[in-house]
């Protein structure tokens, strides 16, 4: 239905009118993002990228010498679709080729863009699940074997006053 609605206006391509900015979702493919899921929700402010916890909704807390920086990037909402802005000195590829500073590119399914160097990069996927509040990665699933029980050591008596 949405496809039909846009294909009047030339100015949204098939791949932007398809898919609203709820449905969009980072795939971390290597480094200490690997196989997690970050669902792109619908926000007014965009997600930040880097490693400072407090301006950054996708935090590298392990990266001292990968180049990424404290606000490396961020990925913008707009009305249809989401743009990657670099906000680094050391960089930011998208789909092979580096982006320009400062400047917003629109995003679709299937870019792929990676930050500071090739070890820290996102596929753009399409995600169909209910829209999160809070931005988290969706770990792979693990099987946690439960701990076996030891019976804790009998406590020696009180003291006794008499002796």
């Amino acid at each position: 239905m949405l496809k039909k609605i846009f294909s009047r206006f030339k100015f949204f391509s098939t791949a932007y009118a398809a898919f609203l900015p709820e449905s969009f979702a980072i795939l971390g493919k290597g480094g200490e993002k690997n196989d997690c899921l970050f669902p792109l929700t619908n926000r007014a402010i965009g997600i930040g990228i880097g490693t400072d916890p407090n301006s950054c909704a996708i935090v590298y807390l392990n990266s001292t010498n990968s180049g990424i920086e404290a606000f490396h990037c961020q990925l913008i909402p707009q009305e249809n679709f989401w743009t990657l802005t670099d906000f680094s000195q050391t960089g930011v590829w998208l789909n092979g080729k580096k982006i320009t500073p400062y400047q917003p590119y629109p995003l679709k399914i299937g870019d792929i863009f990676y930050i500071a160097n090739t070890e820290n990069t996102f596929v753009v996927c399409e995600y169909n699940a209910p829209v999160q509040k809070n931005l988290q990665p969706v770990q792979k699933q693990v099987t946690v074997k439960p701990q076996p029980q030891f019976p804790t050591p009998p406590q020696p008596p009180p003291p006794s006053r008499f002796k």
